[in-house]
């Protein structure tokens, strides 16, 4: 097998020396930036379909992040004088957090975009593609929860956040960590012959596995000015157990709550955040 591939790096473009890490679930480590990416593309309308609310991600979506809402909530509020502020969701899914800024700020306006259709009372939802969608209005700030791994074209996808946001716009854009001691361990266990856990967080609906600096890099090198970046976990209550023993779910779940509670003290969280404004 030839370790070596000329795909290019959605992050910086590089085409040269990118090393096939895994063959089965096609994921490339960029000789360049050190970026990994897949390059299984499935169609958007596959991944979101009501099964992924319904029974994929159950506990993801009845458990909402309700402490990184209010970190988003108190950053807009520090950042724009608590005015009336235009707010884009991309990727809003089920609304959860529009649901939680229109209960604590119901001046705000708020909208979100989906390829899933939505419905909700005082926040403007709308159905389709971002990056081909035709706003007609600048917005204070957008907000991308767990959605920019999805995205196959990084560099279209970054630069339409910077044309639908004000001068001094801001965006929070939340994703998993490729650094994390979680994902590390993945790899290592793979090397045994246990693929369990690497094929469950390289998915093939994950098209990117941004670390720390690979993700600062794309917003950098698309005229944005990273004002925080950090790695955190998830509520243990919105995690997702693996179909079949229980046994095997129950040693799953100590196991991730250990490792949570290890990173929530010394870093290395399995999710990480990424805040920035645009360039004036």
């Amino acid at each position: 097998m030839n370790d070596m591939s000329n795909h290019s790096c959605p992050v910086c473009q590089n085409c040269q020396n990118n090393r096939l890490q895994d063959e089965r679930l096609q994921v490339f480590v960029c000789g360049n930036c050190g970026h990994v990416f897949s390059e299984n593309n499935v169609a958007v309308e596959t991944i979101y379909n009501p099964n992924y609310y319904l029974a994929e991600h159950k506990n993801w979506f009845l458990h909402p992040n309700f402490k990184l809402f209010g970190i988003i909530e108190s950053c807009l509020k520090n950042n724009f004088d608590n005015q009336n502020i235009n707010i884009l969701d991309v990727g809003c899914g089920r609304g959860d957090l529009l649901h939680f800024l229109h209960s604590r700020q119901p001046d705000w306006n708020l909208w979100g975009i989906d390829v899933s259709e939505n419905k909700e009372d005082g926040i403007t939802c709308l159905r389709g593609d971002f990056v081909g969608h035709d706003f007609n209005r600048e917005f204070n700030a957008v907000v991308g929860l767990m959605v920019i791994e999805h995205i196959p074209d990084l560099v279209s996808f970054v630069k339409k956040i910077s044309t639908v946001l004000s001068g001094g716009g801001m965006v929070f854009l939340v994703t998993i960590n490729s650094n994390s001691v979680i994902y590390g361990l993945a790899r290592i266990l793979r090397r045994f012959g246990w693929r369990g856990p690497y094929d469950r967080l390289y998915h093939h609906h994950h098209l990117q596995h941004f670390n720390s600096s690979s993700l600062r890099r794309l917003m950098e090198k698309n005229d944005f000015t990273v004002v925080k970046q950090y790695s955190h976990n998830f509520p243990l209550s919105a995690l997702d157990l693996p179909q079949g023993s229980r046994f095997l779910g129950l040693v799953y779940y100590c196991a991730i709550a250990c490792m949570f509670f290890v990173t929530n003290i010394f870093g290395g969280g399995l999710n990480q955040t990424i805040i920035c404004k645009k360039k004036v």
